[in-house]
């Protein structure tokens, strides 16, 4: 028994929904101690594919499985034949409409629930009593869901037309988006993916992708940080550069001027300009002032310049409010406060 509660506490039902309880309260508005036969096998047939089986993906699956549940129930003999007709022949009730209007955010509330777990542990979190309060914006996050799904709907017109139609084993595009306010580092959108029932992998927070020209800015960040102005000159930048493997000049299809101001360079995002201001910072500056930026681990090689590091999407979004608040980093956080109650009420510090 204590195993089967321990499991039922942890599992997923699916809807970003982990454990019994948050499951209850979620699906139908009550606590797990308050379900009546039916909503009980509901949840029971929930755990083999709570991605396939929720009532907020397919109604009628839900309540096909629920039924097969209940029908198991009936020869083993744990319910009578009476019990088992009332229960199929009870509609599936949802909690009210605003449930269905809380399915968003999965991406953002799974990650919280991550932090919370990874800080007070799995028995603390889901025995109850705490309570969480998060950066979340509502408007904000549901906006970030529709753009999120506007955005790849329309990319895949885009490859269609161009005779690029995705081959069945194919994966589909994902995406990832972070809205944070730079001053105080709080989170208010976060999707990680187009659909958190067909993959609950993070984009925004676990995967690693080379930024690419974004990381221009951080380049000449610490350049000014160096003593060089907007209009520094940069000079003799058709000059290849030296490597391990030899010379190299970067490609560059945005200006082929020998020289420009570094104002001009950053506005045109010039490729050959941004490895030549690296090479006058200095590698090793460049990649400590990286890391103060919070941009993770980046290599030690010219091409850093072009962005050949790998980072996160909420790092680098942390580290572009930086800019955007005076030079001053936030920490991206998504959770306010967690507290708890009991004879008194205390505030726990993530």
């Amino acid at each position: 028994e204590q195993i089967l509660q321990l499991y039922l506490n942890k599992v997923y039902f699916g809807d970003g929904l982990y454990g019994a309880e948050a499951a209850s309260l979620g699906y139908f508005g009550k606590h797990a101690a308050e379900l009546d036969l039916p909503e009980a096998a509901l949840l029971a047939g929930l755990v083999k594919s709570p991605s396939s089986y929720a009532p907020t993906v397919n109604l009628e699956r839900a309540q096909t499985r629920r039924d097969l549940v209940l029908r198991q129930m009936l020869q083993s003999q744990v319910i009578d034949d009476a019990a088992y007709q009332a229960a199929i022949a009870t509609p599936v009730t949802l909690r009210d409409a605003l449930r269905r209007e809380e399915n968003f955010g999965l991406y953002f509330k799974e990650e919280v629930r991550r932090q919370i777990v990874e800080r007070f542990g799995w028995e603390r979190v889901y025995q109850g009593g705490l309570k969480v309060f998060t950066t979340l914006d509502p408007a904000a996050q549901k906006a970030a869901d529709s753009e999120m799904s506007r955005a790849l709907a329309e990319i895949d017109k885009r490859r269609l037309r161009g005779n690029r139609a995705r081959k069945a084993d194919d994966q589909p595009l994902q995406g990832a988006l972070v809205a944070m306010d730079p001053l105080t580092g709080e989170v208010r959108a976060l999707v990680g993916g187009r659909d958190f029932t067909g993959s609950s992998f993070n984009r925004a927070t676990q995967a690693r992708r080379q930024p690419g020209s974004a990381f221009k800015p951080f380049v000449y960040a610490a350049a000014i940080e160096a003593g060089y102005s907007p209009g520094s000159l940069l000079v003799n930048l058709n000059d290849p550069v030296m490597t391990l493997e030899g010379e190299w000049v970067p490609e560059d299809g945005h200006s082929t001027a020998d020289s420009m101001t570094m104002r001009a360079a950053l506005r045109v995002s010039s490729n050959r300009a941004a490895v030549r201001m690296l090479q006058d910072v200095g590698i090793p500056e460049a990649v400590r002032y990286a890391k103060l930026l919070g941009v993770g681990s980046v290599p030690n090689v010219p091409s850093l310049a072009l962005g050949s590091g790998e980072v996160t999407l909420l790092s680098m979004t942390a580290a572009y409010g930086a800019f955007a608040n005076r030079g001053l980093l936030s920490q991206p956080v998504l959770i306010r406060r967690v507290e708890t109650f009991g004879f008194h009420l205390a505030t726990l510090d993530l």
